[in-house]
């Protein structure tokens, strides 16, 4: 398995950083994404934003998410 660089919070070089998050444009989708599908956004875990991503637990059909 071929995973991207930066996925898992190391990098091989300066030159050679994974892309950096958006947080406005995640949310964003997120908010646009679950308000299309009937859901609720239940947590935004915003304690690890020194890494490259981000987490979102919502709610969509009665199920967590």
């Amino acid at each position: 398995m071929n995973l991207p660089n930066g996925v898992t919070g190391f990098h091989s070089s300066i030159d050679n950083k994974p892309n950096e998050i958006d947080e406005k444009q995640f949310k964003y989708i997120c908010f646009n994404l679950v308000r299309k599908n009937q859901g609720r956004i239940l947590d935004i875990d915003e304690s690890n934003l020194v890494t490259n991503f981000l987490k979102v637990k919502v709610n969509i059909c009665n199920r967590e998410v």
